[in-house]
């Protein structure tokens, strides 16, 4: 099982892969950690990385194809992965397309004042309703392509998040996903 996770920080990615690593044993592979490890481990990938995170620049697609080409290949992936932060954009999909298939791209769809609640309760200094409708309105810029490109080749499923809606509910909407996917 290879599966893409798409929503924006604070939009339950983490949460629902917590659970489909716990029930089918897949890795876990969140964009963020993986930089994190490889630039605390001074790996070459990660010191190249550093010089852009250090400068508050995106590490370009390329790199950061190298680092997830690398990841993918450890052997805690054997029995597939879920990314989690990548793709984030068109060329990003496109490149992971040459490097793997993947079974199914998860569409997280939460409304951005759910996700400004939930990070604002965070209480991080760098969480400002400003500053995160900024982040969601370069998320939406970014993902929409990339949205469209698995929607295209039939392997975009959307789960609904609403104010009220449980990590269970969606969990649950995710197995019902996946029944209809009996390919996975």
């Amino acid at each position: 099982m290879k599966l893409v996770l798409i929503a924006p920080s604070g939009g339950g990615k983490g949460s629902l892969a917590e659970d489909i690593v716990r029930d089918f044993g897949v890795a876990h592979i969140s964009t963020g950690e993986m930089f994190r490890a490889n630039i605390d481990g001074k790996t070459k990938i990660g010191l190249e990385a550093a010089e852009y995170v250090s400068k508050g620049l995106w590490v370009p697609d390329e790199l950061t194809t190298r680092m997830l080409q690398t990841r993918i290949s450890q052997p805690d992936c054997k029995n597939g992965f879920i990314l989690d932060g990548y793709p984030r954009t068109l060329p990003q999909a496109r490149s992971l397309a040459t490097l793997t298939d993947i079974d199914l791209a998860i569409d997280i769809a939460v409304s951005d004042e759910i996700v400004i609640e939930r990070l604002l309760a965070r209480g991080r200094a760098d969480d400002t309703r400003e500053i995160i409708q900024n982040r969601l309105d370069s998320f939406h810029k970014g993902i929409e392509p990339v949205r469209e490109f698995y929607n295209a080749q039939g392997k975009l499923a959307k789960i609904f998040v609403e104010k009220d809606t449980s990590k269970a509910d969606v969990y649950n909407a995710f197995l019902e996903i996946l029944k209809r996917n009996e390919n996975l």
